[in-house]
């Protein structure tokens, strides 16, 4: 058994810490990231599994001929692709397009919505989605012919 030590970098919180060789060759072996203790360790193992990208989004995406990533899971009473995205809104669903935006894009604004180009709801495609307020999805919808008389107001401000 060696004694040796070597100095690794936390993945967690970005500490120093000074390990014994074989543990961390052992660790490296079982695929555990670099930790400087087990409460960085347990950390890391529990963000990991919550880590969203727009990669593994869009991989669950069926391409239709006009260019809209329609999604195949879970989709809210209105239509719309929804997930619950837990490191950003706990466990309560929120809507795939809005999250896909603000990988991208960053936060959107209060009061802004993430409106689509292509009316298709399932759609997460990024180059169809733009930023706009209420009113103008509203006057999108209308310009569109989407428009009702019995159609109620967005819902989806300023989450």
């Amino acid at each position: 058994m060696s004694n040796q030590r070597i100095e690794i970098t936390c993945s967690y919180c970005g500490e120093i810490a000074i390990k014994r060789k074989d543990n961390i060759v052992s660790a490296r072996k079982l695929g555990s990231p670099d930790s400087c203790s087990r409460v960085c360790a347990q950390r890391l193992i529990s963000n990991s599994k919550r880590i969203v990208s727009v990669e593994y989004l869009l991989s669950l995406t069926t391409k239709t001929d006009k260019g809209c990533f329609e999604w195949n899971r879970s989709l809210n009473p209105d239509g719309y692709a929804q997930i619950s995205w837990s490191e950003k809104y706990g466990r309560r669903p929120v809507g795939v397009h809005k999250v896909i935006y603000e990988l991208i894009y960053g936060a959107s604004p209060k009061g802004m919505c993430v409106c689509h180009t292509c009316d298709n709801r399932k759609c997460i495609n990024p180059e169809h989605l733009w930023l706009g307020t209420v009113a103008e999805n509203n006057a999108d919808m209308k310009q569109k012919g989407r428009w009702r008389r019995d159609w109620r107001p967005a819902r989806h401000v300023g989450r």
